[in-house]
């Protein structure tokens, strides 16, 4: 999509210079009807009429030169652009999500989301240059005017561009996630450990999950921190019933010099309380699970 906006000062020039004419007339007006006039009194009444409409036209053309200077502002048009850029693209995202809701149950239509990829935008404006000299003699004046105009024109297009590779490699490490370890060595390493963990425990119904090997393919290790191997929080969940959901803080020293820590958040299994219902989540864990298994198989 190419939106083409505008800015053509052409009007505003030729609006500008009628409103000069007329106070030009108005200042002729009041030479020609009184350099002649002799009588003191009469002279003042017809001054302070024409006068009145001197004063009009030159407060319309100062306002409309005012205006006239908000409007050729460079950095306002730039602004207005961008802004408006935004609230169409705002405006779209919301229509984009409307029809992906409408389209979600229609397999024949391809998701869709739609973007302005470009902007183009010009402004037009003009420079006058003009050279005066003359005399003036009380209310005659001769001059000579020498004026050049210019007319000149700026173009340039506003693009959507995808942030930098940096900026999203960055990206995911600025917000809260839960990275499954699939790395099968990793995994191993794990487990090798809480089977050193359990030599000294007695294996109660609640470690059953982490210390029977049959089970260890559905369990799911999930790193809080990419960039620290050494803590996980494990989920492990069956259809067997809706309390059979697990979840443990796992704390291990890859380098062997501390004993690993484990801690229960939710023991397995737990007989929910009275106004909780533990079968959605533990649907979302045996799903997980069965997407683990898909990836790395019935290895630990």
């Amino acid at each position: 999509m190419v939106c083409d906006m505008s800015f053509d000062l052409e009007t505003a020039n030729k609006k500008r210079e009628n409103l000069a004419k007329q106070l030009k007339a108005a200042l002729e007006e009041v030479g020609n009807n009184l350099v002649d006039e002799g009588d003191v009194i009469t002279l003042f009444y017809k001054a302070q009429d024409h006068m009145s409409k001197v004063e009009e036209a030159l407060n319309t053309l100062g306002e409309y030169v005012g205006k006239g200077k908000d409007d050729i502002d460079f950095g306002g048009f730039l602004h207005n652009v961008g802004e408006a850029v935004i609230d169409a693209q705002q405006d779209l995202d919301d229509q984009s999500k409307a029809y992906l809701a409408k389209t979600q149950n229609q397999a024949h239509v391809v998701p869709s989301v739609f973007r302005i990829p470009k902007v183009s935008a010009s402004i037009k404006f003009g420079m006058r240059r003009v050279k005066e000299k003359g005399f003036n003699i009380v209310l005659s004046r001769r001059k000579s005017t020498d004026e050049t105009t210019l007319d000149q024109s700026i173009d340039f297009e506003v693009l959507a561009v995808p942030p930098p590779p940096e900026f999203l490699q960055k990206l995911p490490q600025l917000m809260p996630q839960l990275t499954f370890e699939l790395d099968l060595n990793t995994r191993r390493a794990v487990f090798e450990d809480l089977d050193q963990y359990y030599a000294t425990k007695n294996i109660t119904p609640s470690l059953e999950p982490l210390a029977v090997k049959a089970f260890r393919p559905a369990v799911l290790l999930g790193q809080i921190d990419p960039n620290n191997a050494t803590t996980y929080i494990v989920l492990y969940a069956n259809d067997k019933a809706d309390k059979n959901v697990g979840i443990w803080h796992l704390v291990r020293d890859p380098k062997g010099e501390e004993d690993l820590k484990l801690e229960e958040v939710l023991r397995f299994p737990r007989q929910p309380r009275d106004n909780e219902n533990y079968r959605v989540f533990r649907d979302v864990i045996i799903a997980l699970a069965e997407r683990q298994i898909q990836l790395i198989g019935n290895r630990i």
